[in-house]
């Protein structure tokens, strides 16, 4: 079909979604006004959808194996658990991604996550650059991208933080970040969300603005992450995880984790397929054709 129809037809897709997403929970959002949904997942099966995420970085990761074993979806809800495997004594936990499927420039994009209960370990709601990994002098986010954490929660700290980083993880990296005191809710759900424009991001907590900035403001497509890690022994992350993970097992707190109602994308209406990548246009012709 032609671009104009295919841009129609994610406008429409987009109006439809957002009507269905009005009775889908009661946990205030943010969508900005005249946005319109570009992609979803609302876990529906028992399964995890392989043609919307593929499992990310599996094998040793930081103080945990990654493992598919980890993610599951069941009852119209992604969990990622940290657990203890015995046999194998070690922590396995879990991560997905779109890289391979949907990638946007600019939007809004939002999650509905249950936060852990325990110390030890985080998670993580978060979008990458494909080339987050160049590093240039001087530092130029807008080309090769930054990671932009719309949420990653300590439960022992009782902190949310968002954070951005760029130009690398090595000898050039370069992060900001809005740490802040944040009470988890009686039943653990929250919603979170950015509104990443050319020009800058807007942070948000159950529709609440938490962080603006217009620092390493990427201008190009990036995908979507969740995550659940666990910090590497003997280094800062330890602390900065919030508690011990061998007490937490220890004491029983474990296969502990997130669970994930929804994750969302939008644009503005109408539709711009120039923000999309090209995982995104195939995703939108997929839907089209069914």
């Amino acid at each position: 079909m032609s671009i104009r129809d295919l841009s129609l037809w994610c406008i429409t897709v987009g109006a439809v979604g957002v009507v269905a997403m009005t009775g889908a929970t009661t946990t205030t959002a943010a969508v900005p006004e005249g946005y319109v949904l570009t992609w979803e997942d609302q876990f529906e099966g028992d399964a995890l959808d392989e043609t919307k995420w593929q499992h990310r970085d599996q094998g040793e990761r930081r103080g945990a194996y990654n493992v598919p074993e980890a993610v599951s979806v069941q009852d119209g809800m992604l969990s990622i658990r940290t657990s203890y495997n015995e046999d194998e004594q070690r922590y396995e936990t879990g991560m997905i991604g779109t890289r391979q499927t949907f990638q946007q420039k600019y939007g809004y994009f939002e999650a509905r996550i249950r936060l852990q209960e325990q110390g030890g370990h985080w998670s993580a709601f978060w979008l990458q650059s494909p080339d987050i990994h160049t590093e240039v002098d001087p530092p130029d986010p807008a080309t090769y991208g930054a990671e932009i954490d719309v949420m990653e929660y300590r439960h022992a700290h009782a902190d949310m933080q968002h954070a951005l980083h760029w130009n690398g993880y090595e000898d050039g990296h370069q992060t900001i970040n809005e740490e802040f005191g944040f009470e988890r809710s009686e039943d653990g759900w929250h919603t979170f969300g950015v509104h990443w424009t050319e020009d800058s991001y807007t942070f948000y907590v159950d529709g609440e603005e938490t962080w603006h900035t217009t620092t390493a403001v990427s201008q190009r497509p990036q995908y979507m992450i969740l995550s659940q890690e666990v910090p590497t022994p003997g280094t800062g992350e330890v602390g900065w995880a919030g508690g011990d993970l061998d007490e937490v097992r220890d004491a029983g707190g474990l296969p502990d984790g997130m669970d994930v109602d929804y994750v969302r994308a939008y644009i503005p209406e109408p539709g711009s397929l120039a923000l999309l990548g090209a995982g995104g246009l195939v995703l939108l012709r997929r839907r089209r054709d069914r």
